[in-house]
């Protein structure tokens, strides 16, 4: 399937790349657990945007999208440009609340690699295929040359349990608030 598959709006849909889990944490799986802090990366590969960007505060990086929290990656100065997904990871201690909760959808994102004009490789949004697994693949095939096979890691489709160990939104809300006021101080 060349195109993202139909959004169901109560969930958060997240990146998960596959160097996540294979380094060490949980394989994403269909009713399993995920817990990671967000953060939004430039992609050009069609489907699962990141949501819209309500707030941002450029001396922390933090940004606001609905009731969450993310960080801005490492090469987004823009945070209101349209081309940006929201990633999951646990690598990363960055400022952003962690977020918790249980799959329901996973879609394992593949497609096949291509030259840019800078000379690095990256996967063609042409070629991006989902599709539908109850696991994400721990190891798949992926080929870092012109041709060879992409494997970007995982779409999650996540159902929120909550951020930061079992808070209410409202301290969610506070918490996210909290962290906008020091960083400007």
């Amino acid at each position: 399937m060349n195109s993202a598959w139909s959004l169901d709006v109560s969930l958060v849909y997240v990146h998960i790349s596959n160097w996540e889990y294979q380094c060490c944490g949980t394989v994403p799986r269909v009713g399993g657990t995920v817990r990671g802090s967000l953060t939004l990366h430039p992609s050009r590969r069609p489907g699962y945007p990141a949501p819209e960007v309500l707030d941002w505060d450029p001396a922390s990086g933090l940004v606001r999208v609905g009731d969450l929290y993310a960080q801005l990656g490492f090469s987004v100065t823009d945070p209101y440009r349209t081309d940006l997904i929201m990633s999951l990871g646990w690598h990363d201690a960055g400022p952003a609340p962690a977020v918790l909760g249980t799959v329901e959808v996973l879609l394992e994102e593949t497609g096949t690699y291509v030259r840019e004009r800078t000379g690095e490789l990256d996967i063609d949004p042409a070629t991006v295929e989902y599709r539908e697994v109850r696991e994400a693949t721990t190891w798949p095939e992926d080929r870092l040359e012109v041709g060879g096979p992409a494997a970007a890691g995982v779409v999650a489709g996540v159902r929120l349990a909550g951020v930061v160990e079992a808070d209410d939104r409202a301290h969610v809300r506070a918490e996210g608030l909290r962290l906008f006021t020091e960083a400007s101080v």
